[in-house]
């Protein structure tokens, strides 16, 4: 229904649906669906936010959310900063989804307690919407509450304290059943070898146009060791370790995709990478944080070029394979992983590569490019280089004119993230050093 009220009065009028469906404008609304279910007749927006509370709805998200909060804080057995960092986003959430929060407190079964903690997170948070306690913060020695969870609940106060049991032992059943169908899932995927998991993603597709998850993978197989000559050519101090040859990136590859294959990343998807290394544990070599920053980057510059070159790029608001963040994880790994070990990178010529890689192919053969490599580099490299403001001004505060400034220098065009970064951050601190300078400048 549509409620609609002025000077006290409902307003006469209707919303046509199109045929004979239509929607009548009233002065009524409702409450609680189940503990006042009758509709109540609305004067103004004062009477109608009284009228709601009295009703056990709540209209104000802020007020719901402080209740949440605060009701959680009163539950706790750890750290409330601790809690609010980790579960704060989930807080809110909550707060938009239930009209009358009442936090209720429940249990399950310690036997779970030795699963991965994101295995845990992943059942109670994404799939229940609900809160762990994991008892840090106040007794390092005592585990007894490490079971608890929060439940976030559309129940009214007035229910009795029976009833609140009856609902929390609904929601431990609930639970109980999920941790057991993850921790059967974890214990099967164990099972299975690596090399058949691996052999499994020739299933997987990665995009109709692009083939499997295999494909991205020799793909990137490929583009490894052209990234690692480019950082030798540009780095006289870049050294790896004799045992990072090929063969030892190659294997990495595929481990860091094969638990796309197993049953419990199918059913929980944000745990892919995590899962993974729970089976890979033990079995090779990880490397060092140098080897994992060079398998994303050639990862996530192959994602973003063979996207882009069968026609996937943003377009306004609209990004459905999330290339923004693709550009801003490779910008990420170059600030963080490579400008603090003096480390440069020109992407311009890795993007070539990349474009090199990609099979050309009719449109029957799936692969095709819908236009030149040169106009496709450049348009690659001006899309890593926009998202490059976000990310530093996200990071540091630097006045938007310095970064537009070196982005307007000729060097911006190869691309050298880090180069770019370290110029900006300079440029800023001058600028800072020689007001009187800059002021001669701007006029």
């Amino acid at each position: 229904h549509i409620m609609a009220v002025f000077a006290g009065e409902g307003v006469k009028g209707e919303l046509e649906l199109g045929g004979e469906e239509k929607l009548t404008f009233t002065n009524e609304t409702r409450g609680h669906p189940f503990a006042a279910p009758d509709a109540i007749v609305v004067t103004g927006i004062q009477d109608y936010e009284d009228k709601l509370r009295k009703n056990y709805v709540e209209p104000d998200y802020q007020k719901r959310l402080d209740t949440i909060l605060e009701e959680i804080e009163g539950k706790l057995t750890y750290d409330y900063q601790k809690a609010q960092s980790k579960s704060y986003c989930l807080m809110e959430e909550n707060a938009c989804l239930v009209e009358c929060p009442v936090v209720l407190k429940g249990h399950f079964d310690k036997e779970f307690i030795n699963l991965p903690p994101f295995l845990i997170n992943a059942v109670l948070s994404e799939h229940q919407k609900m809160i762990r306690d994991t008892n840090v913060g106040k007794n390092e020695n005592e585990n007894e509450n490490e079971n608890n969870f929060f439940v976030i609940t559309n129940t009214p106060h007035i229910i009795g304290e029976q009833e609140k049991n009856n609902i929390i032992k609904g929601f431990e059943r609930v639970v109980r059943a999920r941790l057991a169908d993850a921790a059967f899932m974890l214990k099967r995927d164990k099972k299975i070898p690596a090399e058949e998991l691996i052999d499994k993603l020739h299933n997987i597709t990665f995009h109709p146009k692009l083939g499997t998850i295999a494909d991205k993978n020799q793909r990137t197989k490929q583009l490894i060791p052209i990234l690692i000559k480019a950082l030798k050519k540009n780095n006289d101090h870049f050294f790896l370790d004799k045992r990072y040859d090929c063969a030892w990136f190659e294997k990495q590859v595929d481990l860091l995709k094969f638990d796309l294959a197993t049953e419990t990343v199918r059913e929980f998807p944000s745990l892919q990478k995590l899962i993974g290394k729970e089976l890979a544990e033990g079995m090779v070599d990880t490397g060092n944080s140098l080897t994992e920053t060079i398998i994303e980057i050639a990862d996530n510059i192959d994602t973003l070029v063979s996207l882009w070159s069968v026609g996937e790029k943003p377009t306004g608001s609209g990004d459905p394979f999330a290339l923004r963040r693709c550009a801003l994880t490779v910008i990420s790994y170059l600030v963080k992983d490579f400008h603090f070990k003096n480390i440069s990178l020109p992407l311009e010529n890795t993007i070539k590569s990349a474009l090199d890689i990609l099979p050309i192919k009719n449109p029957e053969n799936h692969f095709f490019l819908f236009y030149p490599h040169e106009a496709m580099l450049k348009e690659i490299v001006n899309f890593i280089l926009e998202r490059f403001p976000d990310f530093i001004r996200f990071h540091e505060p630097v006045p938007h004119d310095c970064i537009q400034a070196v982005l307007t220098h000729k060097d911006a065009q190869e691309c050298n993230i880090n180069l770019l970064y370290h110029h900006t951050i300079e440029l800023a601190k001058e600028i800072d050093n020689n007001t009187p300078l800059a002021e001669i400048f701007y006029r």
